[in-house]
Parts: structure tokens; sequence; C-alpha cells
């Protein structure tokens, strides 16, 4: 299998088709991986690593004895939906999870043209509009958990992290919305007491009332500062969440967004793999995989550029047996027969 970087066959001692300086890495990568859906991601404006480390994985299925199955899907609702939805990718699950194989692929990046050529499809695909449908990524999630399989999905990392963007500016603004709620029943019911005691007769009213009311409005009323103070809280707050609103409708630049999506790996609030790349002309890249409790990084990865297959087993050869002499009866022997059609 062509790959580019690493040891040669002669420093080796092996040939290329063997082993691969990241063949180790990429097995525990595929041994680490847990049943489910996991994304993998890759930024910067490159999207060669993202068929390379699907090709890898793959490779590293076959060495430790099984396989990884490539689903063919453009990761498109509309596609989805014609090609048949959910039961079409349980069909193929089932057939392939029968002869015991745990993963499957699903990769949209561009598989031919040239580096222009690719970049412009790409940029046309349902991979730079968003990372996968909500609603289909359930789907899958439930079919692949029970089954215990895992399914690889590959995703622009820029269109990851503006997704994180937009749905932490969502929950920000329900944030918003709670603290100015609870801001406006606070300031409702302070400014009523505050009423109430400055009133005319309100010692007088207080000391009408049966003696645990009135004790209940004495604590209410020794208590008002303290409420005072927790409103003008949540108020700064709320002034504070406004600041961090804005920061996240900012629109970000390329790096700003792989920032975010590697802060939110690293912090567990998004579970997947990010793949990097330092320039172009690098012929490796990297993998963070934060899939489960600890973050790992691996590489350097090494270029994969055709996709492995599993050993075929060699075909027995059929042994062709001589022609049978049937024994000639003792009537074609005493008539001078010799067996053959005459």
């Amino acid at each position: 299998m062509a790959r580019s970087g690493g040891l040669s066959g002669a420093e080796s001692g092996l040939t290329d088709d063997q082993m691969s300086p990241d063949d180790s890495e990429f097995e525990k990568i595929y041994r680490s991986l847990p049943p489910g859906l996991v994304l993998v991601a890759c930024g910067g404006g490159y999207f060669q690593p993202l068929r390379s480390f699907c090709f890898s994985l793959k490779g590293a299925a076959i060495r430790i004895g099984t396989n990884a199955m490539h689903f063919d899907w453009n990761l498109s609702r509309e596609n989805w939906d014609s090609s048949g939805g959910i039961q079409h990718f349980r069909d193929f699950i089932d057939l392939h999870h029968s002869q015991g194989i745990r993963m499957f692929i699903i990769d949209g990046s561009p598989a031919s043209g040239s580096r222009t050529q690719r970049t412009a499809e790409l940029l046309r695909s349902p991979m730079m509009l968003r990372s996968l449908d909500q609603d289909i990524a359930r789907l899958i999630e439930q079919e692949v958990l029970a089954k215990n399989v895992t399914v690889v999905v590959t995703a622009i990392a820029e269109v990851v992290a503006e997704e994180h963007a937009k749905k932490a500016l969502a929950d920000l603004d329900n944030v918003i919305q709670q603290k100015q709620k609870f801001v406006e029943t606070m300031r409702r019911g302070i400014d009523e007491m505050e009423r109430q005691f400055r009133m005319p007769d309100a010692e007088a009213a207080i000391a009408a009332l049966p003696k645990d009311v009135a004790e209940q409005v004495q604590e209410a009323r020794a208590a008002l500062p303290g409420m005072i103070s927790k409103m003008h809280q949540a108020e700064a707050d709320v002034t504070e969440l406004a600041l961090q609103r804005k920061g996240l409708k900012r629109k970000k630049s390329q790096s700003q967004l792989l920032t975010l999506l590697n802060t939110r790996l690293y912090s567990g609030s998004w579970k997947g793999i990010l793949l990097g790349r330092g320039r172009v002309d690098d012929d490796w890249y990297s993998a963070t995989v934060g899939t489960s409790l600890e973050v790992e990084g691996y590489g350097p990865l090494y270029f994969l550029w055709d996709c492995p297959q599993p050993p075929v087993a060699p075909r027995l050869q059929s042994v062709a047996r001589p022609p049978t002499k049937h024994r000639l009866s003792w009537i074609q022997r005493l008539l001078g027969l010799t067996g053959r059609n005459e």
C-alpha cells in the first residue's frame, strides 16, 4: 500500500506492505474508539488527512484480524432520505456485523481529481454546510449502540466549531433569559415589599397580625437588604453574559475556530477526533483523540493513499483426474468390442 513518510523498506527490514512506523499508533486508536458515533474533523483548509485517517483505521482493523467497512453516503439529509434512510444503514450494518465487523466509516471528503478540483468539490458539498444532521445523528447513534459497533464520520473542523459556537450562543441566550426572568421577579417582589413597609400604618398593621405571621413579616423585612444585593448581583451577571454573547456572535477567524474546537475537546464538551497539519507540504499529520475521559495525542501519522484490502485466501487448485477405464463385460470381450461407441 502506498504511504508517504517514515522508514523505507530497506531501513526497516520490511516492505511497505508489511509495516509502517505509525501502524502501532493506529492500532491503539482503533482499540480505543468506543461504540457509538465518532466525529473525525480536520481543519486549516486541509481535507486530505480525513481520507488517509480512514484508510489507516481500516488497515489497523485488518492487521488485528477484522475489517472496517465504508458506507457510501454523502452526509446530506436529502441523500439520506432518498436512499432509504435508517433502514438502508441498518441493513448494511446487519450484513457486515454478522461477519464480525465492528467499525463502519462514512467519509464524504472528495476522493478524486486534482487538489483544486477536490477543493472546489468540497466547497459545494454538504460537509461545508453542516457536520451531521442532528436527527440523523441520533438515529445512527441508536442503531450502532444497539449493535455495539463504532461509526466514524468525517467532518470539516471549522464547520463543527461554528456549530458549537452556535450551540454555545443558544445555551447562553437561554441562561440570559432565565437570569432576566429571575431579576424581574425579584424586582417586583422587592418593590412590593418596600411599598408595603413605607405605608403610614405599616407598623400598626404588622402588630395586628397573628404572632407567627408578624414574625415572618419581620424576618422578610430583615432579609430585604440581602435580597436587594442578590438582585444587583444577578443584574451584573446578565450584563457580563451579554458581553460574552457579543463575543460569541462576532465572526471568528479560521484559527479562532480551531482553537475553540480544540478547547472544547480538552474540556470534554466535545467528544471526537481532531486532525492537524502544520503546512500543506508536510508529509504527515497528527490526531488528538478525545472520545473518552482521557485526551490522547498521536503523531506523526503518515499519509496512506490507497485503501487497504484484507488478504485474499489462496484458491485451491483442482487436480484433473485421469479418465476412468471401465472394465469390459464378458459379452463385450466375446463380441470383440473395445468399449468405445462403434
